[in-house]
């Protein structure tokens, strides 16, 4: 990793932080602020840092009427959830989102392949 690479990772913390900081101090951040973060964490792929934030824009949104997340952002998130997420994960996350978005099929698949992947976690154990 160059020191280029090394200063925009870091800049992505940083804002992070501030962010976080900010909240436990009762300021207010805007959803587009978590939503710059986590498109910084998906460039350099750490999307469950992206998902993170997302989270906490979602929490957000009721405040800033009118916000949309990047529909890449998203699809990296649904993504990773379906492969990776639990399906409580998944739920929560496309249950946010559709305040925002209509339902569509990246969310639908992301759920159904959480909910395959820990059927087949459970049925392996069972079965072991």
């Amino acid at each position: 990793m160059g020191s280029g690479e090394k200063c925009i990772k870091g800049y992505y913390e940083k804002a992070e932080t501030l962010l976080e900081e900010l909240m436990e101090k009762g300021k207010v951040t805007t959803p587009n602020s978590w939503a710059i973060v986590a498109s910084g964490y998906v460039e350099k792929g750490e999307v469950e840092k992206a998902f993170e934030c997302m989270k906490a824009a979602f929490s957000l949104h009721v405040k800033n009427k009118g916000w949309k997340p990047n529909p890449r952002v998203i699809t990296d998130i649904l993504s990773w959830l379906g492969d990776e997420g639990s399906a409580e994960d998944v739920e929560a996350f496309v249950a946010c989102l559709r305040v925002i978005i209509p339902m569509n099929r990246q969310m639908y698949h992301a759920s159904l392949k959480a909910n395959i992947r820990m059927a087949k976690i459970f049925v392996d154990f069972w079965t072991a």
